[in-house]
């Protein structure tokens, strides 16, 4: 099998050479480093309370929400919110925090798509010999389906938990107890320069010196990339600091991204199972995550299912490009 070095997102090149058909196989430590710092978070923010403070002054820290949603938020709430956990001074910042809540976080979704997209678009045209090419859609439709299993399950820790603080008045026993939007962004934000670096990094410089159309697509993806960074900032600042969620829900939100994230990348990193056989377990992952879900959830409180259409859809689309790309690529070639 052919080997050859892979630059790290710092620039500095790693020890040992990387089979240039399996990227992923650098970023092992990484995993077993978050495998150990979710644990050990989730194992923190499940203990604190009990262990530091028996006067409950600690619990009360980890389940108190900066803003009580229960009310009407008008902006003498959102800015006494922000001053309290210190209001960002950036000019820029201060503008951002005048667009509504659900439009920043729009447009930072959007932002992430097209940078996934752009850099499998990219890694597809560059991909040598042929049948790498179908490898970077098989990653991206894979790990959005990873996301989605992991995801329901994080529903079915809302239900088990029953924590229903920081909701607003329209629904009040809303299952609350994991931050939807740590969770989601902290999993795209660990996953995208992975994706970047397993694909693109590797003679990047040497082919913008040599081609401007790659040297302006590297410039729009990485302007795209920013606004990414920027906007899923301060929605992620403002999560917390708007009331939607408390510190014990945002850390286990954080703790739930990293955990989906290390997996995910411990399964494409493997060598010794065919991308078929991938799907078969993911499959499996999907359908345990949709069942547990659907036996837990409280559909009444909540006043409505978990999952919606729009989430069937998504796995419908996404399957179908992952069977594909695991049958065009070969059998075993795509991510072998």
């Amino acid at each position: 099998m052919d080997s050859k070095s892979v630059l790290v997102p710092n620039g500095s090149l790693p020890p040992r050479a990387i089979p240039a058909s399996r990227p992923y196989a650098y970023y092992t430590f990484r995993e077993k480093l978050g495998w150990a710092v979710a644990v050990a978070l989730l194992l923190a923010v499940a203990l604190a309370p009990d262990w530091i403070a028996g006067d409950g002054a600690v619990s009360a820290a980890l389940n108190a929400c900066v803003v009580d949603r229960a009310f009407q938020l008008n902006a003498a709430d959102i800015d006494t919110a922000s001053a309290a956990i210190g209001k960002m001074s950036s000019p820029l910042l201060r503008a951002l925090e005048s667009v509504p809540d659900n439009v920043l976080n729009h447009v930072a979704v959007a932002c992430m798509w097209l940078t996934a997209l752009g850099i499998a678009c990219m890694a597809s045209v560059r991909s040598r010999p042929a049948h790498r090419r179908w490898a970077p859609w098989f990653e991206l439709a894979f790990a959005v389906l990873w996301f989605h299993a992991s995801y329901w399950f994080l529903y079915v820790a809302k239900a088990w938990l029953g924590d229903v603080n920081c909701n607003s008045a329209r629904a009040p026993f809303y299952p609350n107890g994991v931050s939807g939007h740590y969770a989601y962004f902290g999993f795209c934000s660990l996953g995208l320069p992975v994706f970047f670096a397993a694909h693109l990094q590797t003679s990047q410089r040497h082919e913008r010196r040599q081609n401007e159309k790659t040297n302006a697509f590297f410039s729009a993806l990485y302007l795209v990339a920013m606004v990414y960074a920027l906007t899923s900032s301060i929605t992620l600042y403002r999560t917390y600091a708007h009331g939607y969620h408390s510190a014990r829900q945002v850390l286990l939100g954080v703790a739930t991204a990293i955990l989906s994230h290390v997996s995910l990348l411990e399964m494409l990193g493997s060598d010794t199972v065919a991308p078929l056989h991938k799907c078969a377990i993911l499959a499996l992952f999907t359908a345990c995550g949709f069942m547990g879900t659907r036996s837990t959830w409280p559909v009444e409180a909540a006043r409505g299912p978990a999952i919606g259409n729009v989430q069937l859809l998504v796995q419908v689309s996404m399957w179908s490009i992952v069977i594909l790309c695991a049958s065009m690529s070969g059998r075993k070639e795509a991510l072998d």
